[in-house]
């Protein structure tokens, strides 16, 4: 097991106990199209959770109760206090959410293990409709100040997000905008979002998004979050991007990938190769160089904690704003978990980038409506 890095679990206690600080909005979802569905990954798939979980004693639980009171919704604890999941009173079923948030859960700790140091839950709201989520907006706004300017331009135009201060994700569902498109795939991608930032805190856009939409594939079957995306989406991108990396990588001569070409992904701007080579490096480090991984998140998180701080001449610091780890930082870091010879490691495999992806995962066969 991977005991966190002491200054991320500094960070997460803080925040858990004031509620404060600053904030990172991340990765408002585009519309995508209907995928079919298959069988998730078996090894992914456990026993939903009790309906009746009882709600953890946090101060996230009581908070978002006391909240949900309210506003005529809801709180469920999933995962044994893992994940706190916001909904409408009036829905009545939650099976297919607690399946996928609990298949989500296990795949995660399958792949990044289990912390040694118990971590608060996380928060996904569902809300019923724009009042409820601008009601949602404003709670969010008094627990980090700093961000309410962003939450209310989400409030004005709601979309599906992550926030990493405090670790609350939202989906907005009841937009309507969305004409095909896969609900508990948002729901699967949103929750690795939200325990990617609890366990690790703050990670290069590329590579969080990257491990997301990989724990979305081995639930789901396929992708069909793409945040930052608004334009049309083929067939084809939905079981990865394994054809889009064998052209740029199989041709004879071609220099092995650099960092600086993984982090083109950057928040709030698709890239269909930008995308594809965040989506294989994540990916062929999941299946070929896990027992690094988490050391390797670990040591990114602590670097950006250092590095994004501006001390001031009385010892007081603030957090840079919009600050990400240069990439020869982040180069290091992998090369000192993974080796030097990582990146050619990582090339060979997008030469043949079909092999990436294990059998296990399964694509999707059956066409379903929400």
């Amino acid at each position: 097991m991977q005991r966190p890095n002491l200054a991320c679990l500094v960070r997460r206690a803080v925040r858990w106990a004031a509620c404060g600080g600053l904030a990172l909005a991340l990765s408002a979802s585009a519309v995508s199209q209907k995928p079919s569905r298959g069988p998730s990954n078996p090894k992914a798939t456990p026993t939903a959770a009790d309906p009746t979980e009882p709600l953890p004693d946090t101060p996230d639980s009581r908070r978002w109760s006391a909240w949900a009171a309210e506003h005529g919704a809801r709180v469920q604890s999933i995962g044994g206090g893992r994940v706190l999941f916001v909904h409408p009173t009036a829905r009545t079923s939650l099976s297919e959410v607690r399946t996928v948030i609990a298949s989500t859960i296990a795949r995660f700790d399958e792949v990044l293990g289990i912390s040694e140091t118990p971590l608060p839950p996380v928060v996904l709201l569902d809300l019923a409709d724009a009042q409820a989520f601008g009601a949602a907006m404003d709670e969010l706004a008094e627990q980090n100040p700093y961000a309410s300017e962003w939450l209310r331009s989400i409030a004005a135009k709601p979309s599906d997000f992550v926030l990493e201060d405090p670790v609350v994700g939202a989906l907005a569902f009841f937009t309507g905008e969305r004409e095909e498109w896969d609900p508990m795939n948002e729901v699967a991608h949103r929750t690795s979002h939200l325990l990617l930032v609890q366990r690790f805190g703050h990670q290069p856009n590329w590579l969080r998004v990257g491990l997301s939409w990989t724990l979305e594939q081995d639930v789901r079957g396929s992708i069909y979050c793409f945040p930052g995306r608004s334009d049309f989406v083929s067939v084809a991108e939905h079981d990865g991007w394994s054809s889009e990396l064998t052209s740029l990588y199989k041709p004879k001569g071609t220099p092995p990938i650099t960092i600086d070409e993984l982090c083109r992904l950057t928040r709030g701007r698709f890239q269909a190769d930008a995308a594809a080579r965040a989506w294989g490096a994540a990916r062929y480090f999941v299946e070929h160089e896990r027992a690094a991984l988490p050391k390797i998140l670990a040591e990114l998180c602590a670097a950006w904690e250092e590095q994004s701080r501006e001390t001031h001449a009385d010892g007081s610091w603030v957090r840079k704003p919009n600050f990400e780890l240069d990439a020869a930082s982040q180069a290091a870091i992998f090369e000192r978990h993974a080796g030097p010879e990582v990146w050619k490691r990582l090339t060979e495999a997008f030469r043949d980038a079909r092999r990436l992806t294990p059998a296990s995962v399964k694509p999707a066969q059956k066409a379903r409506k929400r």
